[in-house]
C-alpha cells in the first residue's frame, strides 16, 4: 500500500514538471513575437535575433564621443571629434509581415573650428577581431532635426550634410584607421588625396547617442566674433577711396522652421559716387587662417532707392581679416581685393571703426553732396560747322523715383542768348559723374518747346576747366567744340559771356 502511494505521488510530480514545462516553452515563444511558424523560420529569426543582439552589444561598447586632432598638412592641428552611434536600418520583414530592422554602425566627423570642412555622417564598417574599421560619407541624410532661436536650427540633409553647412564638403569622404581600447588612429582622406592623420581618444563623461545638429549655432558664435564697421580704403583705377565694410549676420530660411546665420559683407564708398553702387556680399569665413570670401547677393537685398553708381553683380571680395581673438578691437584689420565687371577695382585696406552692424542709408545726401558743385549757370562759345553763344543752366534738382521717394539729380536747359524766341530752348537730361569728374548732357526731346523736328537734338559730354567745362558737342548736323564758364549769377549776354 506505501510502495502504490509512493508510485502515484511520483507520477503527479512528474505530471506537473510536464506541465510546467511545456507552458514555459509556450511562453517563451509568446514573448519573442513567434506565433506558429515552421520550423526552418522560426531558426532563421532566432539566428538573425541573435547576431542583431550581438552587433548591438559590439556597437554599444564603441558608441560614444572622441576628441582628438586631425593633423593637416596644410594648416597644421586642428581639433577634430567623432561621434559614434548605433542606428537601425530596415531589413524587410518576418514571414508574418512585421518588420525586421539591423543596428548599423554610423558616425559623424567634425572640426571645431568652422570653414574647414562641413560636418559628415558617414557609415562604418568595423571588424571586431581587429578593431580595424573603414568609413565611408552617407550617400543619404538621416531623420530631419532642428533647433530654434537666432542661432539657426538645422536639421539632416542630402549625404548626410546638416542644413546649415560649416564648411566646404569633401568629395570621396573616407576615415580608415583601428580602434583599440577606446583610442582611435585614423587617416582621413577624400576624391583629391590624403587631407591628414586623426588621432583621438574616448571621452566616457560625454554622451553621444545621434549626430549632434549645433552647426547654426557654432556658426552664429564665429560670425559674432568678426562683426561691426571697418574703414580705410579701396582702390579704384589705381587711386585709394575712401571706403567702409559692414560686417553683420543674415538669418536665411533653409527650410519650415529651420534658419541658418550667414555672414554678410556691406561696402561702400564714403564719397566717391559713380564707380559702384553700395553692394551687399554674402560670404564665407575660414576659422583657423581668417580668410574671407564674399560674392553679391543679386536678391532685394541689394535694391538701393537711390543708387550711388552702377551695381555690378560679378562683384567679390577674396581677403583675410586678423587680430579676431585680440580682446582690444581697435587692433583687427580686414585686407585684400575686391574684384568686378563695372570697373578697375584692387586692393582693399580696412581697419576697426565701431560695433554698428546696420547698413548706412546715407545715399541721398551723398548725392546732393557729389552734385552740388555742378549746379550753377554756364556761359561759352560753340565753335564747329557753325559759331554761336550758348548758356547752359544745370539746377539740383528730386526726382521721384518710387511712390513719394525722391533721389537727387541733375536737370539742365541748353538756351541760344542771341535769339529771343523758344526756338533756341533745349532741355537737358544731366548725367554728372563725380569719380571721373565727368559730365554727359544729353537733350530730352518729349519736354523740349516748340521748334522744327530735329533742331533740338543736342549731346555734349565735358571735363573741367577751370570752373566750368570742356568737350565736344553735337547739335542737330552740327558738330563742334564747347567751352563754357560758371558765372557768378543767372545772367549771360548775346555773344556767350557772364554778366
Amino acid at each position: 500500500m506505501k510502495g502504490l502511494a509512493k508510485l502515484i505521488l511520483q507520477s503527479a510530480r512528474a505530471s506537473t514538471i510536464a506541465n510546467a514545462v511545456a507552458a514555459a516553452i509556450i511562453g517563451a515563444s509568446v514573448l519573442s513575437g513567434c506565433n506558429v511558424f515552421p520550423e526552418n523560420d522560426d531558426s532563421i529569426q532566432a539566428q538573425t535575433a541573435k547576431e542583431n543582439e550581438k552587433l548591438k552589444s559590439v556597437y554599444t561598447g564603441l558608441a560614444g564621443f572622441y576628441e582628438g586632432v586631425l593633423q593637416s598638412a596644410e594648416v597644421g592641428a586642428l581639433d577634430a571629434q567623432l561621434i559614434m552611434y548605433v542606428e537601425y536600418e530596415p531589413q524587410g520583414f518576418d514571414p508574418s509581415g512585421r518588420p525586421i530592422s539591423r543596428p548599423v554602425l554610423r558616425s559623424q566627423f567634425r572640426l571645431s573650428k568652422v570653414g574647414e570642412i562641413d560636418d559628415h555622417n558617414l557609415a562604418v564598417d568595423y571588424k571586431e577581431f581587429s578593431g580595424d574599421f573603414v568609413m565611408t560619407a552617407l550617400a543619404t541624410g538621416g531623420a530631419a532635426g532642428g533647433q530654434g532661436g537666432s542661432a539657426g536650427g538645422q536639421g539632416a540633409g542630402a549625404g548626410g550634410t546638416a542644413a546649415c553647412p560649416v564648411g566646404p564638403r569633401v568629395p570621396g569622404l573616407s576615415i580608415s584607421g583601428r580602434i583599440v581600447s577606446g583610442e582611435l588612429t585614423a587617416s582621413v582622406t577624400g576624391s583629391n588625396g590624403v587631407i591628414g592623420n586623426f588621432v583621438a581618444k574616448k571621452n566616457p563623461s560625454k554622451e553621444a547617442q545621434q549626430p549632434l545638429r549645433d552647426q547654426g549655432t557654432r556658426l552664429q558664435a564665429a560670425y559674432s566674433r568678426l562683426l561691426g564697421t571697418y574703414g580705410g580704403e579701396t582702390t579704384v583705377e589705381n587711386q585709394a577711396q575712401g571706403s567702409t565694410m559692414i560686417l553683420s549676420i543674415q538669418n536665411e530660411s533653409v527650410g519650415v522652421g529651420i534658419t541658418c546665420p550667414v555672414l554678410r559683407a556691406s561696402h561702400r564708398f564714403k564719397a566717391l559716387v559713380g564707380k559702384l553702387d553700395d553692394t551687399v556680399m554674402r560670404g564665407t569665413y575660414r576659422e583657423t587662417t581668417g580668410q574671407l570670401f564674399f560674392s553679391v547677393i543679386t536678391d532685394n537685398q541689394n535694391v538701393r532707392v537711390c543708387s550711388i553708381g552702377p551695381k555690378d553683380p560679378q562683384l567679390t571680395f577674396s581677403g583675410v581679416i586678423t587680430n579676431v581673438t585680440d580682446p582690444n578691437r581697435t587692433n583687427r584689420e580686414i585686407t585684400g581685393e575686391l574684384n568686378g565687371s563695372v570697373g578697375v577695382f584692387g586692393a582693399v585696406n580696412l581697419g576697426w571703426e565701431s560695433n554698428n552692424t546696420k547698413d548706412v542709408d546715407d545715399q541721398y545726401d551723398r548725392l546732393r553732396r557729389a552734385y552740388r558743385p555742378a549746379a550753377g549757370t554756364y556761359a561759352g562759345r560753340f565753335d564747329g560747322t557753325e559759331k554761336f553763344p550758348v548758356k547752359i543752366t544745370l539746377d539740383l534738382i528730386d526726382t521721384n523715383v518710387s511712390g513719394f521717394v525722391t533721389c537727387p539729380a541733375l536737370a539742365g536747359q541748353y538756351v541760344r542768348p542771341d535769339i529771343g524766341s523758344d526756338i533756341g530752348v533745349i532741355r537737358l537730361r544731366a548725367d554728372y559723374y563725380p569719380a571721373d569728374d565727368r559730365l554727359v548732357l544729353t537733350s530730352v526731346t518729349a519736354d523740349t518747346p516748340g521748334g522744327v523736328a530735329g533742331n533740338k537734338s543736342l549731346s555734349f559730354t565735358g571735363v573741367p576747366s577751370g570752373d566750368g567745362w570742356k568737350g565736344d558737342m553735337q547739335w542737330w548736323v552740327h558738330s563742334g567744340s564747347l567751352v563754357l564758364d560758371k558765372c557768378n549769377s543767372t545772367k549771360v549776354d548775346k555773344n556767350g559771356n557772364c554778366k
